[in-house]
């Protein structure tokens, strides 16, 4: 029996106001296509559908198309998919029952009490031939515990029992069969886009605790970077289907073939632009406000000569001198005809200002507004705040700002109906 397993799809999702309905519907239309190719025989999708618990109709609309056309395009028997920490778990479920009629499973939230729901048999030809432990995202029951590295402890207790329960039952219903368990938590060990190994905090998992002797398969979601867990072979995480960060920019994409009759062999189906022409492309830039400015009137006659139809989204990090309105001076430079959509623009340097507050110790809790606005004031009458020894405000202009924050305070006071 041929699996395909995959996570993180994140519809609906946005980068910084840039919407990603096209890309994430070439994607999905992917899968299909990779199904078809491969003459998969079970889907396995390991949580976060979506990118909010409260999905657009768009977002909610490619995820139902898609499933249409699974059904009406290729010849997969089964689809399995638990809800992950970003999704509805009610939204998530609310038609399982209908979808169960196509055999589409859908496990949005676990009960103790209910525990054979997670259970669920995978048949090939019409034959039951291998079992799902189909576990979502589990939330917090209100565990003991007073500091929070007892809290995570009891936590991932709470964890391993579930898992020890729920493959007990399927071992004790369907004895000899293959077993495939699905989950969407931190895994200690796993790397995060950024190249960090989780220690064990954030409610995080130490895989080797989960009865992994009596799993064929363990197939996970929640971590973006598709890898293998602890040199663990059969403990994996597909990965996000799109790249959510620009920590991701050199990460590939990929899906994970596996099949019941090869169980050592496991295939990684890499997503590229060839396959997929609408992924967004990433990169990031950094130097100082000089070296930036020549990268990007590089990087903008390269993609011109090449002609290539998508935007290259940039973050850009001027690890120089600070320089205020950053983006703005970058954006105009580049003109109106660019390839290139600076998404992200930091200055690694302070603001002075901000870096002089910084240094007085003062906390911006204990300030009034006054207090705030003052203290700015006077940084901009203090000479030295600009370079030709001149203040950049006169104590006229400085007397007239502060009269109007008053009056703004006062107007905002007295609309304000429950400001006392």
């Amino acid at each position: 029996m041929l699996f395909l397993h995959t996570s993180d799809w994140h519809l609906g999702s946005e980068m910084e106001g840039r919407r990603r309905i096209d890309e994430a519907a070439a994607l999905l239309q992917f899968i299909i296509k990779t199904i078809q190719r491969e003459n998969v025989n079970t889907l396995l999708v390991s949580g976060d559908v979506f990118d909010s618990h409260a999905p657009s109709n768009q977002a909610t609309r490619q995820y139902y198309d898609f499933l249409k056309s699974l059904r009406e395009n290729t010849n997969v028997e089964n689809v399995v998919i638990i809800a992950g920490n970003h999704d509805s778990p009610s939204y998530l479920e609310a038609p399982a029952g209908l979808l169960e009629l196509l055999n589409i499973h859908v496990i949005g939230s676990a009960n103790e009490n209910a525990l054979e729901r997670e259970v669920i048999p995978l048949k090939e030809n019409g034959k039951i031939e291998t079992v799902a432990c189909a576990v979502p995202y589990l939330v917090s029951p209100g565990l003991p515990g007073k500091t929070q590295a007892e809290q995570d402890a009891a936590y991932e207790q709470y964890v391993v029992n579930h898992y020890r329960r729920v493959v007990d039952l399927a071992k004790t219903k369907y004895p000899d069969l293959p077993l495939i368990a699905m989950g969407h938590f931190f895994a200690v060990g796993g790397k995060g886009s950024d190249d960090s190994v989780l220690r064990g905090n954030l409610h995080s998992i130490h895989v080797e605790m989960l009865p992994l002797a009596d799993i064929d398969y363990l197939a996970l979601g929640h971590l973006h970077r598709a890898q293998i867990v602890n040199g663990l072979e059969n403990v994996r995480y597909a990965g996000s289907l799109m790249k959510m960060s620009f920590a991701e920019c050199d990460k590939d994409k990929e899906f994970i073939l596996w099949n019941t009759d090869t169980p050592n062999d496991f295939r990684r189906m890499p997503i590229t632009a060839q396959d997929v022409p609408e992924l967004s492309e990433m990169a990031v830039l950094q130097g100082n406000v000089e070296e930036l400015e020549q990268g990007l009137m590089a990087l903008k006659a390269k993609r011109q000569q090449e002609n290539n139809g998508n935007p290259l989204w940039l973050a850009v990090v001027n690890t120089g001198m600070f320089y205020p309105d950053l983006k703005n001076h970058l954006t105009q430079l580049l003109g109106d005809d660019s390839p290139l959509d600076i998404v992200v623009c930091k200055n690694q340097a302070l603001n002075p200002q901000l870096a002089k507050f910084a240094k007085s110790g003062k906390k911006l809790q204990e300030m009034t507004p006054e207090k705030l606005f003052d203290d700015f004031l006077n940084s901009l009458s203090d000479p030295s705040a600009e370079a030709d020894g001149n203040p950049l405000i006169s104590p006229e202009d400085r007397q007239w700002y502060r009269m109007k924050l008053l009056e703004a305070l006062q107007a905002c006071g007295d609309d304000d109906q429950n400001a006392q």
